[in-house]
């Protein structure tokens, strides 16, 4: 069927006919009433009210009627169109929807497996090129692929070197790194996880230096736990007890005890000899060598007594 032809199967056999000789007339009298009115120079006050709000009713109550004659030639106008229009979908439009329809269903089922078939290709080409670069950690989903039609095959393969190459790339980048392999598998077993190299680096970096400040920080408590353990278990000196001796000095005074300075560790007592003999000259044993000087530190504990009892104890012996 020629094209002149399908443009005389629907046809406007009439125009509608609408009079509008009377819209000028009313026109000039609309015109008319509200220059009559002089809304512009009117001044709105609770004086004024109750007559602005008539004006409006007046006007609103002409524009109604004149709407009401719009629709009604609208109508009548609209009608032949409305009852055409339902025909031709009725017996023209729905047929052709129903048959383009059935064909689109024929048409995707063909281009739906030709992509089915193309994604086949592209996976298989993804799996073997990862397994070639030892990369198990991705799958060709993780890509996003949108296999259309009109993409070639090619295309799509180009991508997946693209993705591919970039993981090798960014884990040759950590092996090279000069950090210990401890940091470069958790760098890798991080990227694995993220596959973005500067997030996974930042990470173990960060991970590594609170790892750092911890350790730092459990061997100043371990060194502390036993300094403390040595203290305590430091054997403690034996407590002197001071015996009752007799002064064998001549014309000696008492010994004074003098309140000791609080100090956990004695100091020594320095040994200053005296000028006196301490025996006469008729004591038998005058005559045995005077025996070898000898200086040692001790630490004693005990009670404020005891520790008074030491002293006079040293005191009395010239120690």
């Amino acid at each position: 069927m020629k094209d002149s032809e399908k443009s005389k199967l629907i046809v406007l056999k009439q125009a509608p006919v609408i009079s509008s000789d009377g819209i000028n007339e009313v026109a000039k009298r609309i015109e008319k009433i509200i220059n009559n009115l002089d809304i512009d120079n009117q001044v709105a006050t609770v004086e004024t009210l109750k007559s602005l709000k008539e004006d409006k009713s007046f006007l609103n109550k002409e524009f109604k009627t004149l709407e009401e004659q719009r629709k009604a030639v609208k109508k009548a106008v609209s009608k032949p169109y409305d009852d055409f229009e339902e025909i031709y979908k009725k017996k023209i439009s729905s047929q052709i929807k129903k048959a383009t329809d059935k064909l689109s269903d024929k048409i995707n089922s063909v281009e739906d497996e030709l992509k089915k078939a193309k994604e086949k290709k592209v996976k298989s080409y993804f799996n073997e090129l990862a397994q070639s670069k030892e990369i198990d950690f991705v799958s060709f989903e993780d890509m996003g692929l949108s296999i259309i039609r009109s993409t070639s095959e090619k295309k799509y393969k180009e991508q997946v070197d693209v993705f591919l190459n970039k993981i090798q790339s960014d884990i040759n980048t950590i092996n090279v790194l000069p950090e210990d392999a401890e940091f470069k598998a958790e760098a890798i077993a991080e990227y694995k996880q993220t596959r973005d190299l500067n997030k996974s680096l930042k990470v173990i970096q960060e991970r590594k230096k609170a790892k750092e400040i911890e350790l730092e920080k459990q061997k100043q408590l371990e060194t502390d736990i036993k300094a403390q353990e040595q203290t305590q278990e430091a054997p403690q000196a034996e407590i002197l007890q001071a015996p009752e001796v007799e002064d064998y000095r001549e014309d000696s005074e008492p010994v004074q005890q003098e309140e000791p300075q609080v100090n956990p560790v004695a100091q020594p007592v320095p040994f200053f000899p005296s000028h006196e003999p301490i025996f006469t000259s008729s004591d038998p044993i005058h005559s045995t060598p005077e025996p070898e000087l000898l200086e040692t530190t001790i630490k004693i504990k005990g009670t404020m007594e005891q520790l008074k009892a030491v002293k006079a104890f040293l005191l009395s012996h010239n120690i």
